[in-house]
């Protein structure tokens, strides 16, 4: 089952996802990890071998940690990889943003970021992200 919710905020459209699987079948794995409900162990290779969580990534080192896991774990390295089928006016490099050139730069911004914003984040690299 999907339900997809369309939202505004902020004079932006955003879309909200809910996936339903009916039976989960064993070994199951992806980017967001498992179906055992565990999220200490969420974090996995596509073989669904388990890699060690940074410990600190709450108090404001998240940002890039976990966007080089999805890159060097999750991401699809070609087009020949990809089960996708495109659109007529896109393509695999339309989507392909494993090597984004701006990552240093927003893991800087995250970094240097007022201190004002870190406190009302409390320091949760996310949230300040999503002011830079």
């Amino acid at each position: 089952k999907v339900v997809m919710d369309v939202n505004s905020w902020r004079n932006e459209c955003h879309f909200s996802v809910t996936y339903t699987l009916g039976v989960c079948r064993s070994g199951l794995v992806g980017l967001l990890g498992s179906a055992d409900g565990e999220w200490r162990n969420d974090w996995m290779d596509t073989s669904g071998n388990e890699i060690t969580i940074p410990s600190d990534l709450r108090r404001g080192s998240g940002f890039l940690p976990t966007f080089e896991y999805a890159r060097d774990n999750w991401c699809v390295p070609n087009e020949p990889a990809s089960n996708f089928a495109y659109e007529h006016d896109t393509s695999f490099d339309f989507f392909d943003v494993c090597d984004n050139p701006n990552v240093a730069q927003l893991a800087t911004a995250v970094d240097e970021a007022d201190e004002a914003i870190k406190k009302a984040c409390h320091q949760d690299s996310f949230c300040v992200l999503d002011t830079v």
